[in-house]
């Protein structure tokens, strides 16, 4: 009887975690942009809405993202898709730099929108709900449209695999983009599974 009890106090427990792990469908990506061009203009490069004086070729960032699973199901290039949790900063060592975050958009960042397609393979536009995903054998290839804040700047273009960013004071930074899964989070299924063996022993050891 006591095992029934315990069973059934913990079933409306359990039950929800593997329906909500079963249904969440989000798949975590990195970006990491190289620098491989930096054109500075001349006028300020530090400060509120620019990229730091000291960026150099060769500099890393490291950018992240979500998106549903669905879209991976899709094949083809600037293809529209669900998104959450964009991030990416550009800025030179011990500079504050500029900040796109999907999640705290302006004014407690430089994010504001993207730049991508409404329909598959349709024209880059302002404000879109997404920049393009490239598609292909059920992995992110490549991005198009990109990223920008307030009056179109400091923005960010995505193309394929490169990109071309630019801040305030028009000073470019330009280089390559690698993207891939990121590493996965030990997953809520497999928590609640020790979960269950150790109910089991615990039962076992009772019995």
């Amino acid at each position: 009887m006591g095992r029934v009890v315990v069973l059934l106090f913990l079933f409306p427990i359990i039950v929800p975690l593997f329906v909500s792990q079963l249904s969440a469908e989000s798949i975590s990506y990195e970006v990491a942009f190289r620098v491989t061009e930096v054109a500075l203009r001349g006028g300020p490069c530090s400060g509120s809405g620019l990229f730091g004086c000291n960026i150099h070729v060769g500099d890393d960032f490291i950018g992240r993202f979500d998106i549903n699973s669905s879209l991976l199901q899709q094949n083809g290039d600037n293809l529209p898709g669900d998104i959450s949790n964009f991030f990416l900063r550009i800025n030179g060592v011990g500079e504050p730099g500029v900040t796109w975050d999907q999640t705290h958009p302006l004014p407690a960042s430089d994010f504001l929108g993207f730049r991508g397609p409404l329909v598959p393979g349709g024209l880059i536009v302002l404000d879109a709900p997404s920049p393009g995903f490239n598609v292909h054998g059920g992995q992110i290839t490549g991005l198009q449209g990109g990223v920008f804040g307030h009056v179109d700047s400091p923005w960010n273009d995505f193309l394929n695999t490169t990109f071309s960013a630019s801040d305030d004071g028009q000073n470019n930074v330009r280089g390559s983009m690698v993207i891939a899964q990121a590493v996965p989070e030990p997953s809520t299924i497999l928590l609640v599974s020790t979960g269950f063996a150790l109910i089991a022993l615990l039962l076992h050891r009772r019995s």
